[in-house]
């Protein structure tokens, strides 16, 4: 607000409450102000309840799950042991490829830990076939498949034969 508007402002009260009491009323204000200042500030935190926060790992979720069957229950907590090893799942690919055979929303998803909850929800839905299905999944556990090593082994002998002509056609 610039002097102009102030002005206009102070008249403008001046006029309809009367300059005695526009004065005693700013005498008020501006002593409120000079308590209020010489206050510490509270420090504000982004957790208004000061309790810690940790993100749930893939144990502390299975372990809340309301899994009936001891051996879906156990199935399901080999998986959770696995993926906080990154032995199950080791990157956002995996988890991506596995939601999308749930049935579940990959999409925003940037993390592979993004969704933890609802995935091992949905795995708890599953059968117990279904769960050693995915439990002994080698693509799951990040171990190439068959046909990837072979593709791997084709691109390597690739590469050999690459280098090998090229070193034919400097000599």
């Amino acid at each position: 607000m610039n002097n102009t508007q102030l002005d206009t402002a102070l008249i403008s009260l001046v006029n309809t409450h009367g300059y005695n009491h526009v004065r005693s009323t700013l005498t008020r204000v501006w002593a409120d102000v000079k308590k209020d200042a010489s206050k510490p500030t509270p420090k504000r935190t982004a957790n208004p309840t000061n309790k810690p926060r940790y993100k749930p790992n893939a144990v502390s979720i299975v372990r809340k799950l309301d899994i009936s069957d001891s051996n879906k229950r156990e199935i399901i907590m080999i998986l959770a042991e696995r993926f906080e090893r990154k032995k199950f799942l080791p990157d956002i690919g995996g988890v991506r490829m596995l939601m999308r055979e749930l049935g579940m929303d990959i999409y925003n998803m940037k993390v592979r830990t993004q969704r933890l909850s609802k995935l091992f929800q949905a795995l708890s839905t599953k059968p117990i076939d279904y769960l050693t299905r995915v439990k002994n999944s080698q693509s799951l556990a990040g171990i190439p498949s068959d046909l990837q090593t072979i593709a791997n082994a084709i691109e390597r002998a690739g590469n050999r034969e690459i280098a090998r002509q090229q070193q034919e056609s400097t000599v």
